[in-house]
């Protein structure tokens, strides 16, 4: 109750639906494809089933999945705010594990590629280096990858 309340303060200060929403609302492909469409007119009401929907460890997996089949159809990186979406569903799973949270697995430009912890784009990535990160993985509160990174690699 106390988080909703603070919730519905900050949406009345900002005058503004938060980002997540706004792609959501934007993006009524991705919205579709998580069950959020058509989401509320109402700011708190359309937060409250974001949240909800993007809380649960299925439906964090299901986004991961529907931002990877994005970065693969069109050739690109996660945006920033397709990665911004990722994280703060992230963030909302954590809210009910504290004391084993979930993260990002990050795979940074020039690191190795790991089979265990990446997975690489099926447009011409080839070698064992990573280029460039299109999308982050998601590892348990074990450490224990859920989602790979979605890579390029290149040989060096």
């Amino acid at each position: 109750q106390n988080d909703l309340s603070a919730a519905q303060a900050q949406l009345a200060r900002s005058g503004s639906a938060p980002a997540e929403l706004a792609l959501l609302r934007q993006d009524t492909a991705l919205a579709q494809a998580l069950g959020l469409e058509p989401l509320p007119g109402d700011d708190t009401q359309a937060l409250i089933q974001t949240v909800a929907v993007l809380s649960q460890r299925d439906n964090l997996e299901r986004l991961w999945n529907a931002l990877k089949d994005r970065c693969e159809a069109n050739k690109r990186p996660a945006t920033a705010g397709e990665h911004a979406l990722l994280q703060a569903a992230l963030d909302w799973h954590n809210h009910n594990w504290r004391t084993r949270p979930y993260r990002l697995i990050e795979a940074p430009p020039a690191s190795t590629y790991h089979f265990d912890h990446h997975q690489r784009s099926r447009h011409a990535s080839t070698g064992e280096t990573i280029r460039a990160q299109h999308l982050p993985g998601i590892a348990d509160g074990s450490g224990r990858p859920l989602c790979k990174a979605l890579v390029h690699t290149q040989s060096l």
